[in-house]
């Protein structure tokens, strides 16, 4: 009789849900929000909790009532910013008032610290341009002024744009 409840238990645990990431090989950082990914089957909850368990076991609410057949999830920082370091879990629970009931629990993982000048650059981008900047053409000759609110919206283009290969260079 013991051997069955066991085999049981085991065949019912493969049946619910699984956190594929964060894990332990592919953890989040502390730069705007983190990916979270799972699976589930049809007979699992429909929706659940996703709390942050760091290294203390103390529990952060990160999202109430996620719809479980997406799969994935965009998570957002906590209210204080993400933490740092290694050892962190994140769980499905039930619901936010019953996060002892358990529905998954990823690997532990690391959470990065990004250094503050590698993080998103659109927050020191320039919201003006010089008044006496040349006009420029595009395609059939069009001249298009370089000055005022048309000049501020192309300099944070261009600027964004080298930023992004920067970005990608650097990485």
């Amino acid at each position: 009789m013991r051997a069955f409840a066991v085999l049981f238990c085991l065949f019912a645990s493969s049946l619910a849900y699984s956190v594929t990431r964060p894990s332990t090989g592919q953890g989040w950082n502390n730069d705007g929000g983190q990916v979270l990914s799972w699976q589930r089957v049809d007979t699992d909850r429909a929706n659940f909790t996703a709390v942050l368990i760091n290294p203390n076991q103390e529990q952060q609410i990160l999202a109430a009532l996620v719809d479980g057949t997406l799969g994935t999830a965009k998570m957002n920082p906590p209210s204080g910013g993400w933490p740092t370091g290694n050892g962190f879990r994140v769980r499905l629970v039930r619901d936010s008032q019953s996060l002892s009931s358990i529905l998954a629990e990823s690997q532990t993982f690391e959470i990065e610290d990004v250094p503050v000048t590698l993080r998103t650059a659109t927050s020191t981008l320039p919201t003006t341009a010089p008044t006496n900047a040349p006009t420029t053409s595009i395609d059939q000759g069009t001249p298009i002024p370089t000055t005022g609110a048309a000049s501020s919206v192309s300099v944070q283009t261009a600027l964004v744009a080298f930023m992004s290969m920067l970005g990608f260079a650097l990485v």
